[in-house]
């Protein structure tokens, strides 16, 4: 089973950010944006071992981890660690992130990642 996800991009005029929890529930939000044909994509490939593998195409760059130890934030894909550790796969896989917009937009693979990555929890 292969699972995968694409997921426009959004381009906010104004207010961006403020339309998400835990600032919305707090003090209201409302923005002005849009999105737009550029996407991000994730592809998940379950293992049947423990390792978690994931493939950045936009960075080249490949990190590793173990279900059963901790994660590393070592400046290498940091916020895609993040969002592994607060999904708290317990089986392994490989993980193919690419967006089509520049490398710094890559915190929309991370959202991408969590969504698709919820059928593996």
């Amino acid at each position: 089973m292969v699972i995968r996800g694409r997921a426009p991009l959004r381009v906010s005029f104004g207010g961006g950010g403020t339309d998400v929890a835990p600032f919305c529930e707090q003090q209201g939000g409302a923005i002005i944006g849009s999105t737009i044909n550029k996407y991000a994509y994730c592809s998940i490939v379950p293992r049947e071992d423990d390792q978690i593998i994931v493939h950045s195409l936009d960075f080249d760059m490949t990190v590793k981890y173990n279900t059963r130890e901790n994660y590393v934030y070592d400046g290498r894909l940091d916020l895609v660690t993040a969002a592994l550790k607060a999904m708290d796969i317990k089986q392994g896989c490989e993980v193919y992130l690419q967006c089509d917009a520049p490398p710094l937009q890559s915190w929309w693979q991370c959202l991408l990642l969590w969504h698709a990555g919820k059928a593996l929890c």
